[in-house]
């Protein structure tokens, strides 16, 4: 799953500058190297990943899908559905992202007017940091010798694997006014950005693909998130 999005990763947030710390190693003697030089490693490292970050990225999200006994169907109105716990300015975000996501597969909120919507949608996002296994081996850096013998070791060589997050998306819509559920759907996507609001709309988008009669089973579901959406490093 994580193919995609690798090389994006390595150059993009703190993966790069661990890749810096398993470049070749460099051994000095006599003296351990000035401060000018750490600077200028450190200033090329972050050019780089503000090279990088400037590129678009390929989200692969897991998806799988669920149609109730009744079916589902498009181009129908419905309004959003909230857990006491969702009451927050946050949750409104969240629905904002869905509304956009919904539109793309027929479904409209109802205006305030409208006194029967077709469905309740109940819509949740989640994101949370996981721990990797690492995905190259462990490099030691040579130490920098001082002329009285005493080792002096890089502070790159301390820098661990950066942390991973991820992004789950979970789509419940009822029938009005039974409440059965007529669809429910899930995405999860797992990589090294943090940028949730950049994020969520692309695995929205990603869980509602092939609604209203979606395949079966866990699916992969690419979609490219353009460069305007990469986040600082």
């Amino acid at each position: 799953m994580r193919a995609n999005h690798h090389l994006d990763a390595a150059l993009c947030g703190p993966v790069g500058v661990a890749d810096l710390a398993s470049a070749a190693p460099l051994r000095r003697t006599g003296w351990p190297p000035g401060r000018g030089f750490a600077q200028a490693c450190i200033a090329l490292g972050l050019t780089l990943l503000l090279s990088a970050c400037a590129m678009p990225r390929m989200i692969d999200s897991q998806v799988q899908s669920f149609v109730g006994p009744t079916g589902a169907s498009s181009q129908a109105s419905y309004r959003f559905e909230r857990l006491p716990s969702q009451q927050s300015q946050v949750q409104s975000q969240v629905e904002a992202m869905a509304q956009t996501a919904l539109q793309d597969v027929g479904l409209h909120l109802a205006a305030t007017s409208d006194a029967a919507p077709r469905y309740s949608v109940q819509v949740q996002a989640q994101v949370m940091p996981i721990q990797v296994a690492p995905r190259r081996p462990m490099r030691t850096i040579a130490p920098f010798v001082n002329p009285d013998g005493s080792l002096v070791y890089s502070p790159l060589l301390f820098l661990s694997e950066p942390p991973w997050y991820l992004h789950t998306v979970h789509f419940v819509l009822r029938e009005l006014p039974a409440g059965q559920v007529a669809y429910e759907t899930t995405g999860r996507f797992e990589g090294p950005w943090s940028d949730s609001l950049s994020l969520w709309p692309v695995v929205m988008r990603a869980a509602l693909q092939g609604y209203p009669t979606p395949p079966d089973g866990v699916r992969t579901v690419t979609i490219e998130l353009p460069a305007a959406s990469a986040p600082a490093p």
